[in-house]
């Protein structure tokens, strides 16, 4: 059940809601307590979150990709960093055991298992088609050109928010994909460049002495949305 809206200070705010007793919204200007994780995800959800938005954003008191100015082109993307504050993922696939925060992404993440995709481009000729309508809306601006995601600094835009993330490291100079050869330290802002640098240790050592370039790019996403 939900408890009465109470006032917390800006670290209690920010304390995540993994651990037992009162768990509490973090965004911004709340500070709503709840007695279960449950109802605090269902409070994001139709508080905070909503549904049909352009684009959406965290606003966690301390979450970097609301101090980034960063945003997200669909729900469950969102509904799924939330992830990363709340720790709440209830419903579980039974056919590989990938947990979700929403019933609904886990039914969108079961066309993977299924290859069901009942979202097609109506563009003349395309008839492309996919399992998420998302998806399908970030394609369509490949045909309409739109890109409404705008770099804050260049002023570049972007068809995906993913895209304007990666184009942000020329600006802040982040390099989250290192090159992990004893002695190497070079580091890069996107893991094609990765995959070109480590050919060059692959073909003097062999590719049996090099981490797996998967296994490093999937590191660099986990880091970026914790």
């Amino acid at each position: 059940s939900r408890a009465s809206p109470t006032a917390f200070s800006a670290s209690h705010s920010r304390q995540s809601s993994i651990s037992e007793g009162p768990h509490i919204c973090g965004w911004v200007g709340c500070g709503v307590q709840f007695e279960s994780l449950p109802a605090l995800t269902e409070h994001l959800s139709s508080q905070h979150i909503g549904h049909g938005q352009k684009e959406y954003r965290c606003e966690w008191e301390g979450c970097e990709r609301a101090g980034n100015g960063q945003s997200f082109s669909q729900r469950q993307k969102v509904m799924r960093h939330l992830q990363v504050h709340t720790g709440h993922k209830p419903f579980k696939c039974k056919e590989c055991g990938k947990q979700f925060s929403e019933q609904n992404t886990l039914h969108q993440h079961m066309r993977t298992h299924t290859r069901e995709k009942p979202y097609v481009c109506t563009h003349p000729g395309c008839n492309k088609r996919f399992a998420v309508a998302g998806s399908l809306t970030i394609h369509a601006r490949t045909h309409t050109g739109e890109k409404p995601f705008k770099c804050s600094v260049c002023g570049k835009g972007f068809a995906e928010s993913s895209n304007l993330s990666k184009h942000l490291r020329v600006h802040t100079g982040e390099k989250p994909f290192p090159c992990t050869m004893p002695g190497c330290n070079k580091a890069f802002s996107r893991p094609d460049q990765l995959s070109r640098h480590r050919k060059v240790h692959e073909r003097s050592v062999g590719k049996h002495h090099t981490e797996p370039i998967a296994t490093i790019i999937a590191r660099a996403d986990s880091e970026a949305s914790a």
